[in-house]
This record gives C-alpha cells, structure tokens and sequence, in this order.
C-alpha cells in the first residue's frame, strides 16, 4: 500500500459543476505534488458527478456522494474522516488556489513558531474579473502578522477557508467542525485551533475566492444570526482569557450584528423577533442604542409619525454634517422587502 500523502485537501461541493473542474486543477496542479483530494458532494442535482468523473483516473483523487445535503461542515467532516495526511487543507469547489500556495505555507510548520494552522491572504474574484486588492490590503493598516493570538482572532475573523493548511492532529485535538453553526463553523474552528495552538500567515495573495449570486451566505438574515452566536461562544468559552477591552469589543460586535439583524426582521414585517434583537442591541452597547431605539418606536408609532421621525434625525444629521465641514448626502429611501440581502463585496469584510 502506498505511502499516505503529505496533504489531505477537503472539497466539499453543491451544485457547483460549472465551477468545480477549475478548482480541482487548481488542487492537481500545485508546485508542492505530494497530496490528495477528498471531494464530498452534497447530493448536487447538476452534472457535478460527470465533471467529477473525469479527474477520477488520478489516483489522488477521490469523491464521496452523499445522498442527502447536510451542509459543508457536515461535507468537511466527512472528508476529515478520511484524511491519511499529515496535514489538512480546504478549497470550496467553487474557490480557486494559486499553483505555490501549498509549497509557501508549509515550510512555516517547521519553523520555530510551530504553528498549528498556517493561513495567507487572497484575491476575491467574479464575473467583471478579479479585484484590484487582495482582502487583506482592502482592510487596510493593522492586518496580523504570523502568530496572530487568540485576542485577535476574538475580535474579527481574519482567516478565510480557501486559505487554510492545518496539521491533521490539531484537529484530531480541538474535534470536528461545528455542524449547528451554518454560516461560521469555520471561524469556530479557527477559533479553537488559536485557544490551543499558534498561528502563522504567508502575508502573500495565494487563493482565489469567487464571488457569485448563488453563493450559500447570501443569507443576510442567518448570516447575521449566526456571528452573533459564534461570538457568544466566544465570551462563553474564553471570556475569562481575554482582556477587558477585547471583551467589550466583543459585546459591541454583538449588539452591533442584533442591531443589524433587527432592522433586516422589520423589513421582513416579522415584528416580533424584530423587537427581541433590537432589545438585545439596545442593551448591549451604547453605539447602537439610537439606531435600536428608532427601530423600536417604528414598531408602535403610526407609519406617518416614523417618517416624520426619519426626516427630522436626517435633517439634524445634515445639521452636524454641514457644521463640520461635510459633503450633504442625499435623503434615504425607506428598505423594502426587495431590497437585496447582500452586496457584492469581499468576504469577511
């Protein structure tokens, strides 16, 4: 029997046949050969099985097909459970790798930090081409350095799943992802590998992530339900490790997500869960308590008395805004239920 390869890669796949050949040649064809591919399709009812079948006959290949979508980390798990590598890495079939990315970050494990997880930046692409900057540029000033800790990661998710490579006992360690978490199982998982271990990042653009309308975290409702609950198992989990300024940091983020999400319920009309999060953004930080208060008194005063509301607050914005020097900005139009749930826009921004 041969020899199990250095590197696992886990592809876990829905409905994405006209994406996934070209992710699967970015896997093969990598700088660094000595690897497999794990393809886990969830239960896809386009042509993926047939694009799939044709890079079969490479024995680093291997697919798995599930009868039933479980989600991607239920796919992830599953192709964990069949990893024979040293370590692991993550490509969604719809992501891209450029051919140095494993040959670049792995040599970092050997290194004197020895990182659990090694992580680097990447390029976001979609129909119109690829950005002009890589994510981490996009963000500007103060982006993690290699052994980015645990207090970092609490506050903002800096590692983004098609740039990943983790040793395999890491997470044989920390345990599986976290099927209940939809939309951030992978943060999650992040997170628990820097409660234990180092991290390290190859500070170059080595991955590709695509930008599509089809994309699962389009979900602009869940998406914001489940940052809150990941970051509640933050302060839940190693509150006690952080410093009092970093949980602060964490708690606004939370009132700021409930804020969010219970503006998204009203437009919606689903009052009552609507009412719930605003009181949570209310309670949580002062940042959010005006923007929490006016949802709120949306829910009891008549539709003319809210508008009349808006366009005082505008104008008495305009007021301060006008006194310091700012441009004048048009009047927003009241959201509506067509309004679209997410933009275009790099991940984890």
């Amino acid at each position: 029997m041969a020899d199990p390869a250095r590197v696992t890669v886990i592809m876990p796949s829905y409905n994405h046949a006209r994406f996934i050949g070209e992710a699967i040649e970015s896997v093969l064809g990598q700088t660094f050969g000595d690897l497999e591919l794990i393809i886990v399709d969830n239960a896809s009812t386009d042509n993926t099985r047939e694009v799939v079948g044709r890079y079969l006959a490479d024995p680093r290949v291997r697919a798995i097909w599930r009868e039933e979508n479980g989600g991607v980390a239920v796919a992830r798990n599953e192709g964990l459970a069949l990893a024979r590598g040293e370590f692991v890495a993550f490509l969604d079939s719809d992501d891209l790798w450029l051919p140095e990315k494993l040959e670049k970050q792995l040599p970092l494990f050997d290194g004197p930090l020895r990182p659990g997880l090694v992580y680097c930046d990447m390029y976001c692409f979609g129909e119109s081409g690829v950005y002009p900057k890589t994510v981490f540029q996009a963000r500007g000033p103060g982006e993690p350095c290699p052994g980015v800790a645990l207090a970092d990661l609490a506050v903002r998710n800096w590692i983004q799943v098609p740039t990943v490579v983790v040793r395999a006992s890491c997470i044989a360690k920390v345990g599986l992802f976290d099927a209940s978490l939809t939309r951030t199982d992978d943060y999650d998982m992040w997170l628990r590998i820097a409660a234990e271990y180092p991290l390290a990042c190859v500070p170059e653009a080595l991955a590709m992530y695509r930008l599509h309308a089809a994309q699962a975290h389009r979900d602009r409702r869940e998406m914001l339900s489940q940052e809150i609950a990941v970051r509640r198992l933050v302060l839940r989990r190693y509150g006690e490790r952080l410093r009092s300024g970093v949980r602060r940091r964490v708690r606004q983020q939370i009132a700021e997500y409930a804020a969010s999400l219970g503006h998204e319920l009203l437009v919606r009309n689903a009052r009552i869960q609507a009412c719930r999060w605003l009181l949570v953004g209310l309670l949580g930080h002062r940042g959010s308590r005006m923007w929490c208060i006016g949802g709120l008194l949306s829910l009891v005063l008549p539709a003319p008395a809210v508008r009349v509301a808006r366009r005082v607050k505008w104008q008495a914005e305009e007021v301060v805004r006008t006194g310091l020097g700012v441009q004048r900005r048009p009047c927003p139009k009241r959201a509506s239920a067509a309004t679209p749930e997410c933009q275009e826009v790099p991940p984890g921004g």
